[in-house]
């Protein structure tokens, strides 16, 4: 009984740590963005191709709801749910991508599409499924299945190939700084910053 309790303990102990893991993989993995990304100032602007790039995470995002909904025999509301949920988080990591992809100043449609398809969603998956990895993994060497620890150098080397399709993005970045932003000229002696769209 004791024996058990601990097993729990230690495995809710080990997902809380799995999950702080993923967290700081996936900054680790944006931080070349987020530096940049606080000197520069967010402009709503986005190319046609960044339409066709919606609408296949927008596909993806209904293709998983529809697996889901297959195999676990939902019912309709949960499914209707999970596929609003999923939508709705593609469309907002997209607007915010590109937004920040028009503040830098990268227009070239192949880095924007690595941009927009692989790296945001990439990181937003990332921070789950490296949770359920390292959690699944301890769970089954435990259980005496130590070959699924073999799952676990896999985490650092798709977080560094993330890293490194960041870099690769920001390499064709020219950022507009926040000091040459466009002003409003309000007749006072102060400036006011204008409308960035």
């Amino acid at each position: 009984m004791l024996l058990d309790v601990l097993k729990i303990m230690l495995g809710i102990a080990l997902a809380i740590g799995a999950f702080a893991a993923a967290i700081a993989f996936i900054y680790w993995m944006l931080q070349p963005i987020r530096k940049i990304e606080k000197t520069v100032r967010p402009k709503s602007q986005f190319l046609i191709g960044d339409i066709f790039w919606l609408m296949l995470i927008v596909q993806l995002s209904l293709g998983v709801t529809s697996a889901l909904a297959r195999n676990w025999d939902a019912e309709r509301g949960v499914t209707i749910i999970i596929g609003g949920y999923l939508v709705l988080s593609a469309g907002a990591l997209w607007w915010y991508g590109v937004c920040l992809l028009t503040a830098l100043g990268i227009f070239h449609t192949g880095r924007r599409a690595v941009f927009l398809v692989v790296i945001l969603p990439g990181a937003a998956i990332g921070a789950i499924a490296t949770t359920v990895t390292v959690t699944f993994s301890v769970v089954s060497a435990f259980n005496n299945h130590p070959a699924s620890l073999a799952l676990l150098p896999l985490i650092p080397l798709v977080c560094f190939a993330g890293r490194m399709l960041t870099v690769w993005v920001l390499s064709g970045a020219t950022p507009v700084p926040v000091t040459e932003a466009v002003t409003v000229d309000t007749g006072n002696d102060e400036e006011v910053p204008g409308d960035c769209s």
